[in-house]
């Protein structure tokens, strides 16, 4: 996938938080965001696989904490 699955991404996370778009970048995580906790985590990665139609294994929802690591999620998933 490509920078329009980063754009996608961080348009989910800034639903999620209620923040533009703008405010999200690829180095985003729950440390450079208020409200970004474990609920919300749940959230992103729900709307994540829902929105981009993919299905992230447990080992990628392990591992994807911050805006970059659920984009390589996004692409091993769909690589498969």
């Amino acid at each position: 996938m490509t920078a329009s699955t980063l754009d996608k991404i961080r348009e989910i996370v800034a639903r999620a938080l209620r923040v533009e778009p703008s405010a999200v970048s690829d180095s985003s995580s729950p440390d450079s965001l208020p409200g970004w906790d474990s609920v919300k985590h749940v959230q992103i990665l729900m709307s994540v696989e829902e929105d981009l139609g993919v299905k992230l294994s447990e080992e990628q929802l392990a591992t994807a904490w911050d805006v970059r690591s659920i984009l390589e999620a996004v692409n091993a998933a769909s690589a498969r």
